[in-house]
């Protein structure tokens, strides 16, 4: 096969590999998540509601009536204790 026969396909697949890294761009660019402190519309019927949040926290709920949600981020969490066992070799 020589580089003449397959010009038109790469042409074609770049054309719809930039056509969706654009589209992927635009929606990104429109649609800003939410973040702490912002009222999220729960969907009811037992629909499924999956909001993601400007920081990487991600919610995937079920509700059977609408509800409003508030995410509060805790600025003084508790500390946290951790016990590493190490197995020794007999």
């Amino acid at each position: 096969m020589s580089f003449s026969t397959r010009w038109p396909g790469a042409v074609t697949l770049f054309t719809y590999l930039l056509y969706l890294c654009n589209d992927v761009k635009a929606q990104n660019e429109t649609e800003k998540l939410p973040t702490f402190g912002d009222n999220i519309q729960i969907l009811g019927a037992m629909e499924r509601t999956d909001q993601d949040f400007q920081d990487g926290l991600a919610l995937d709920l079920f509700s059977p009536k609408n509800l409003t949600l508030t995410v509060k981020q805790n600025t003084a969490p508790l500390g946290a204790q951790f016990d590493i066992y190490r197995q020794m070799e007999v």
